[in-house]
């Protein structure tokens, strides 16, 4: 079966478009200059040649000119649709963008692809990029933990925090308690806490990507004795255990920082910690972070045969200052923390 269509022809050289017949029998493609189309089935009269699978006969896209590359360079446009359809038809090309492109005219179709897309996007979002993001959080160097707990750990310093007021003493007790909780934990990161007078942000605890924990004099002073921090101490390193700082930023960042982490790109990781102060301080952590550190600290009293009462006070105590509109606090963006003093009343 042969096939006659017309087109202009551009050699790949020049911009100039030669108006052409084309001839497509037995498998090849003919090229033409413009003549009836009796003189177009002798083939001694084409001036190129080609197999038809050298050719690229491009999808349709709307009602655009069709495209077809030649391999020398060349290509041809033309407006004859339908058969140009006819050959991709005859010689099978093209089928399924085909079928696309006729479900595109049909509005059904199109509502039907809106929402699969739509789905599609929010299972990404809830499922498949938490997924992902705890893939590359666990999979991110220690040594880059490190540098972008330093940046996020200057520009908290720089622009939130102070330096600590609390006593040389207490400072040292504290410190030393959380040393103590630290070294029950298997997970190669160094441990440190930082003490820091909160400033505008009050009574709050954080933990860095590194291992490094800021808990500020607010919190301190809130508390009735020590045993009320350690829940909170037990709790933030359940945040360092977790990589939930690096994985609720790399969630915000999106797929641009996964690729880069997984191509090894620490350029773009580095770019995004800048906004790790923002993610932990406004953001908090999400409802299921924040039911896993809780269970984390949880266990680490139950395993002990010690009662988590002094812990779930500690979260009364913030429970109340956030009632205060005038008081900053840490559990100013953590969810529902009447339901997490609810479920470790259960467990006591």
């Amino acid at each position: 079966m042969d096939f006659i269509i017309k087109g202009d022809y551009f050699d790949g050289v020049s911009a100039r478009a030669h108006p052409i017949n084309i001839l497509i029998l037995a498998d090849q493609l003919y090229l033409f200059h413009e003549t009836s189309v009796a003189e177009t089935h002798q083939l001694e009269k084409a001036f190129k040649g080609y197999a038809l699978r050298d050719c690229e006969l491009l999808a349709p896209l709307g009602k655009s000119l069709r495209i077809i590359e030649l391999p020398d360079g060349g290509r041809i446009e033309s407006q004859d649709f339908q058969t140009i359809e006819d050959v991709e038809a005859y010689y099978r090309i093209n089928q399924i963008n085909h079928w696309i492109h006729r479900r595109e005219r049909q509005w059904l179709w199109v509502l039907g692809g809106a929402f699969a897309c739509l789905v599609l996007v929010l299972l990404m979002i809830f499922k498949g990029l938490p997924f992902l993001a705890q893939k590359v959080a666990y999979g991110i160097p220690m040594s880059v933990n490190r540098l972008i707990t330093q940046e996020a750990l200057k520009a908290l310093d720089n622009q939130v925090f102070k330096a600590s007021y609390l006593p040389s003493a207490k400072q040292a007790e504290l410190k030393v308690l959380f040393y103590s909780l630290s070294q029950d934990q298997e997970t190669g990161f160094n441990y440190e806490l930082l003490l820091r007078s909160g400033a505008t942000v009050g009574a709050n605890a954080l933990a860095l990507p590194d291992g490094r924990v800021i808990m500020t004099d607010e919190l301190v002073a809130l508390s009735q004795d020590n045993d009320e921090l350690v829940g909170v101490m037990l709790h933030e390193i359940a945040h360092v255990n977790q990589r939930h700082g690096l994985r609720s930023l790399v969630q915000r960042m999106g797929l641009v920082v996964m690729l880069s982490s997984l191509l090894g790109d620490v350029s773009s990781i580095m770019g995004a910690a800048a906004t790790m102060p923002i993610v932990l301080l406004q953001n908090g952590y999400s409802r299921n972070f924040e039911r896993e550190a809780d269970r984390a600290a949880v266990d680490y009293f139950l395993a002990r045969g010690l009662s988590p009462v002094a812990y779930r006070r500690m979260l009364e105590h913030l429970a109340n200052l956030k009632e205060n509109p005038n008081l900053p606090n840490i559990l100013s963006t953590h969810p529902n923390i009447y339901e997490r003093i609810e479920r470790i009343k259960a467990l006591e």
